[in-house]
């Protein structure tokens, strides 16, 4: 009786054990693939988030070598013109990376960015990063579908008569003929015969304006723009800068017109 006694309690506790119910399949497997998803997701944004702080920390140490380096920071940037690491970084856009993270212009960004994408390694860093946006600049202004490497060796008829050597020219020389075939092309685009005109005076002071700016590292990327005016008010110049370097440019353009 006293052994029965005593088993008697234990017996009592587990049949009060309540059985759990079998889990469904289906909720079990739909609960695992939005965990799964879920980790996944999280696992990718930590992945573009890490590319995207090493590319800053990449420009930032390269910065200090920009003259050498140049290639590899367009490398960088252009990693960092990825709406998807942009937007795991938690940025706005790549204007937003430029100036926040990097404290650079988007214009000069995109200006290392086409210099490591459009041109052949071997050129680009013959060039050096000055030569090299000259070169695409003029590439860019020219109506034909040349290379830059066809550009670079070949002699070009200016709009005024002037032959360019590519090759041979300076640096500012290549950057003056780009200006100069931009505004001859948009001159001749239909919709502008409404008696605006743009007078030689005029464009010579834009281009004097534009060399006055372009001799500020500083302000490297800024744009200078001749649209033209009616008789009576003249052309107007438009200048594109980083807000920053508003008192700089003011200052270059006021000694260019003086």
């Amino acid at each position: 009786m006293s052994m029965l006694w005593a088993l008697r309690p234990r017996y009592r506790r587990a049949m009060a054990t309540p059985k759990k119910k079998p889990t469904k399949p289906t909720a079990t497997l739909a609960r695992s693939l939005r965990e799964n998803a879920a980790a996944a997701h999280a696992a990718k944004l930590t992945r573009l988030r890490t590319e995207g702080t090493a590319a800053i920390e990449r420009v930032r140490d390269l910065r200090a070598r920009i003259e050498d380096d140049f290639l590899e920071i367009g490398q960088e940037l252009a990693t960092l013109n990825d709406p998807q690491v942009i937007e795991a970084m938690g940025y706005d856009d790549f204007a937003a990376v430029c100036t926040d993270a990097l404290g650079m212009s988007v214009a000069k960004a995109r200006q290392l960015i086409a210099v490591t994408t459009r041109l052949a390694p071997q050129l680009a860093r013959s060039l050096g990063q000055d030569r090299a946006v000259a070169l695409l600049s003029l590439v860019d202004a020219t109506p034909e579908e040349d290379t830059p490497a066809e550009v670079w060796k070949a002699t070009l008829t200016l709009p005024d008569g002037a032959k360019l050597d590519v090759d041979k020219a300076t640096t500012a020389a290549i950057r003056e003929a780009a200006t100069m075939i931009r505004r001859h092309h948009a001159a001749k685009k239909p919709g502008r015969g409404r008696g605006l005109t743009v007078s030689p005076e005029e464009q010579a002071a834009a281009t004097k304006i534009e060399k006055s700016i372009g001799r500020d590292q500083q302000l490297a990327g800024s744009t200078v723009t001749l649209k033209a005016g009616s008789k009576a008010r003249g052309a107007r110049v438009v200048i594109a800068v980083d807000l920053r370097l508003a008192g700089r440019m003011a200052k270059a353009v006021a000694k260019a017109v003086a």
